[in-house]
């Protein structure tokens, strides 16, 4: 045990045990340290280096996943409003009513929309309704839409008339 321990303080002092040089390979788990200033500048640097990639993941994921729930909510007004639409008494209003009602629930911001045939009353049983909504990311973003600033986001519907 004595000879280990003196073997461990040979090669950490860097002294010759038995006439030859320490070699590195024979005692790994003693190793010359740096000094505790240089590793800290190392990590500071890292830190410097990667910081601002890990924002950019960060702050990209939260952009894509509020996109993707916006992309929801407003295929969920538009097939709301094709709903309403495809009813034999409905009208326009009745559809821009569930609309305006669907994006305030769901907090959306600057949501259009478009119903093709505009005139609902002279649809005949069997014929197609298209709803198509559409909004704005940036208006609807958590963290400004910086990524996507000019991405509008659309959604559309169609349904037939029973």
């Amino acid at each position: 045990m004595y000879r280990v321990i003196a073997a461990y303080r040979a090669i950490a002092t860097h002294r010759v045990i038995a006439d030859r040089p320490p070699s590195p390979t024979r005692f790994p788990a003693v190793r010359a340290c740096r000094p505790a200033h240089r590793r800290r500048g190392i990590a500071v640097t890292e830190l410097a280096i990667l910081l601002p990639i890990l924002v950019t993941i960060v702050f990209g994921t939260i952009e894509i996943c509020t996109m993707i729930r916006t992309q929801e909510r407003l295929c969920v007004v538009a097939y709301e409003g094709a709903r309403v639409a495809m009813t034999p008494e409905a009208t326009l209003t009745n559809v821009t009513f569930q609309k305006d009602l669907l994006v305030a629930e769901n907090g959306l911001q600057s949501v259009t929309m478009e119903v093709q045939p505009s005139d609902l009353s002279s649809l005949q049983s069997g014929q197609w309704v298209r709803v198509t909504t559409s909004a704005p990311f940036i208006d609807n973003s958590i963290i400004g839409g910086w990524m996507f600033p000019s991405m509008t986001l659309t959604e559309s519907i169609s349904v037939q008339r029973p």
